[in-house]
């Protein structure tokens, strides 16, 4: 891959259904690493060394797109159980 563009064509993505939780979840993780943000979906945490806004501001970015990714790679029934999670931990 060629610099920096994470973007994944929503083609592509996984969808979690009644049958493939551990294939799933295994695309899942490396795509929450390729989009650096397996820290918040792991930890909740993000380990930043600038200030307390800087880090309250990058880890509601990445927990904000966490949550999005978590959205589009789920089918209908498993968003009913999760659509007023607020947060990726909730989800």
């Amino acid at each position: 891959m060629a610099g920096s563009d994470n973007h994944i064509p929503l083609s592509n993505i996984p969808i979690l259904t009644e049958k493939n939780w551990d294939r799933w979840s295994t695309q899942m993780k490396v795509l929450f690493r390729f989009q650096d943000v397996s820290d918040v979906v792991e930890t909740g945490q993000v380990i930043d060394f600038g200030s307390a806004e800087m880090q309250k501001a990058v880890l509601a970015k990445k927990d904000s797109k966490a949550l999005f990714l978590i959205h589009q790679c789920i089918d209908d029934s498993h968003f009913e159980k999760i659509h007023n999670a607020n947060t990726t931990k909730e989800a």
